[in-house]
């Protein structure tokens, strides 16, 4: 889950070599700030669900994603 402006083929390109290290593949979702704050405050299920789950964050901190919505 990325929230941020970053393309899905950018993205991809960044994650592949960390999916090969990892040995298993990365999916992802990417949404902008903006598109986020949206979803959130129209509590999607989908959005909810990530906020409600475990993270691993691997840029950022969990505080910092919590005080987006």
């Amino acid at each position: 889950f990325v929230i941020g402006d970053i393309s899905s083929r950018k993205l991809s390109s960044v994650l592949k070599k960390t999916s090969i290290e990892i040995g298993r593949e990365i999916n992802y979702t990417v949404f902008s700030k903006a598109d986020y704050l949206q979803r959130i405050n129209s509590k999607e299920h989908f959005i909810s669900s990530i906020v409600d789950s475990p993270k691993l964050m691997l840029i950022g901190k969990e505080d910092e994603f919590r005080k987006l919505g």
